[in-house]
C-alpha cells in the first residue's frame, strides 16, 4: 500500500479552486501534456502570480527533475505556497517530502500533519499514506481503527488496491470488526474493475459463502453490508414470513457474532419497505438493514 515518492501527483481531484485559477492554464496545460520544456516558463509566470496550481505544477517539475535537473529544495518552497492556499495536491506533495526526506529532514509526524490536511479534502493518496502511517504508528500513534477508516474512503474512491487492502482487513478483523460479508463487497468491487489479485480473492470468498450456504449457515445473499438503506441486505431465494425472519437472525447470528438483537422495526424509505434491526454488544449500537420489500410489496 506504500506509495513512492511522488509518483501518483499527478492524479488530479475535483478541488474547489478559487475562480481566478483555472486548471487549465496554459503552462498547466502544457505540464498535462508532458511538453515539460514548454511548460516550465509558462508555469513560472503563473505560479509567481499566485496560481496555485501552477506552483505546484512547477514544484514537481524540480522535485521529478522533468527537462531540468531534479532540486528538491526549489521544488519546495513552491509547495509550500500552494499548500498556504490550500491546494491539496500540494499538501500532499509537501506531506511525501516530509515522509521520506526529500530535501528536508525526514519527518513523518509532520508528514502525517500534512497528508491530514489533503486527506480531509479527499485527496485518495493522502488517505493512503496517511492511513499507513497510523497502521505502522510511524510519526503518530499506532491507531488501526483510523486507519481502516483512511483505506476506506480510498477504496469508496475506487482505488483498487485499496478495495483490496480493506477486503483483507474485514476478513482479518484489523481495526473493524471482522465482517466476512463486506470483505465479500469489497474485492468484489476490485474485481469488477478487472484486478487479477481481486478476482481470485473473490472467487475464494464466493465458494467459502457456497459451502456456508450449502451447511444452512447463511441463507443466499445479494444487496450491501446492511449498514444503510442504500447498502441494504436483500435475500433472494428467500420467499415470506418466518422463512425471512429465519434468513436475518442467521445473517446477524453469523456476520454480527456476539451481537444482541434489542429491536426490530418496518420502515419506508422511497417507497420501499426495510427492516432496521438494532443491535447491541459491549454497550456498542448499530442499525443492520435488510430490504423486504418483496415480502410487503411498494410502501406507499
Amino acid at each position: 500500500m506504500r506509495v513512492i515518492y511522488l509518483c501518483l501527483c499527478f492524479v488530479l481531484l475535483a478541488l474547489a479552486m478559487p475562480p481566478a485559477w483555472a486548471e487549465s492554464s496554459p503552462g498547466v496545460a502544457a505540464y498535462e501534456r508532458k511538453d515539460f520544456k514548454a511548460a516550465l516558463p509558462l508555469l513560472e509566470k503563473e505560479a509567481a502570480a499566485g496560481d496555485p496550481v501552477a506552483q505546484t505544477k512547477l514544484g514537481l517539475i524540480y522535485a521529478k527533475g522533468l527537462d531540468v535537473p531534479k532540486d528538491p529544495k526549489i521544488a519546495l518552497p513552491w509547495f509550500e505556497k500552494a499548500a498556504a492556499q490550500g491546494h491539496a495536491e500540494a499538501e500532499y506533495c509537501l506531506g511525501v517530502a516530509h515522509d521520506f526526506g526529500d530535501g528536508i529532514p525526514q519527518d513523518q509526524a509532520e508528514a502525517a500533519i500534512w497528508y491530514r490536511k489533503a486527506a480531509e479534502k479527499g485527496y485518495l493518496k493522502a488517505q493512503t499514506n496517511l492511513a499507513y502511517l497510523l497502521e505502522r504508528g510511524e510519526g503518530v500513534p499506532k491507531d488501526l481503527a483510523q486507519s481502516a477508516s483512511w483505506y476506506t474512503k480510498a477504496a469508496e474512491q475506487g482505488e483498487i488496491d485499496s478495495q483490496n487492502y480493506v477486503a483483507h482487513l474485514y476478513l482479518k478483523g484489523i481495526g473493524v470488526e471482522r465482517n466476512i460479508l463486506t470483505a465479500r463487497i469489497w474485492i468484489d468491487r476490485a474485481a469488477a474493475q478487472g484486478d487479477p489479485t481481486a478476482k481470485k480473492g473473490a472467487a475464494y470468498l464466493a465458494e467459502e459463502f457456497e459451502k456456508l450456504e450449502k451447511e444452512g449457515a447463511i441463507p443466499r445473499l445479494a444487496g450491501g453490508d446492511g449498514s444503510s438503506t442504500t447498502n441494504a441486505i436483500s435475500f433472494p431465494l428467500v420467499k415470506l414470513g418466518h422463512d425471512g425472519v429465519n434468513a436475518e437472525h442467521k445473517v446477524t447470528n453469523f456476520f454480527f457474532n456476539g451481537w444482541t438483537w434489542d429491536g426490530q422495526s418496518l420502515i419506508n424509505d422511497a417507497g420501499r419497505a426495510y427492516d432496521a434491526i438494532e443491535m447491541s454488544k459491549n454497550g456498542q449500537k448499530r442499525v443492520v438493514y435488510f430490504e423486504v420489500t418483496k415480502w410487503f410489496g411498494i410502501l406507499e
